[in-house]
């Protein structure tokens, strides 16, 4: 079950605008609550139209938080510049590769919160 507030997710990309535009939208389609999803998009300086992609996604409401890491900075440092916009409760962590399946009845979402759930003491979990 979603909580009653939107549930985070961060999103790293690089330089992968197919692999970012296709999980972006098998994220939207594939989950029973959208309207849920507060998307945080960090890129580490693509130079093959990801960025331009996702200011695309930031003005249809799709991504709603994006933010820069330098290309040559570690990728925990893109990890914290998107955790500085996290607001909820439970948080999800994903890359800009991930499938994410199509599940019944509960969907990737409802699943990981429910973990979340089992394991309470956890501080996020990562798709």
């Amino acid at each position: 079950m979603y909580p009653n507030s939107p549930i985070d997710i961060i999103l790293l990309s690089c330089n992968r605008v197919d692999n970012t535009k296709e999980t972006i939208n098998q994220l939207y389609a594939r989950v029973s609550q959208p309207q849920k999803i507060r998307l945080i998009a960090v890129d580490n300086e693509s130079v093959d139209g990801t960025f331009e992609y996702l200011k695309e996604e930031v003005v249809l409401g799709r991504v709603n938080i994006l933010e820069t890491c330098p290309a040559d900075q570690l990728l925990t440092t893109a990890w914290n510049i998107g955790f500085k916009h996290v607001k909820s409760e439970m948080f999800i962590m994903q890359q800009d590769d991930i499938t994410i399946p199509r599940l019944k009845p509960k969907d990737v979402i409802e699943q990981l919160i429910d973990l979340m759930n089992k394991y309470p003491d956890q501080a996020g979990i990562g798709l």
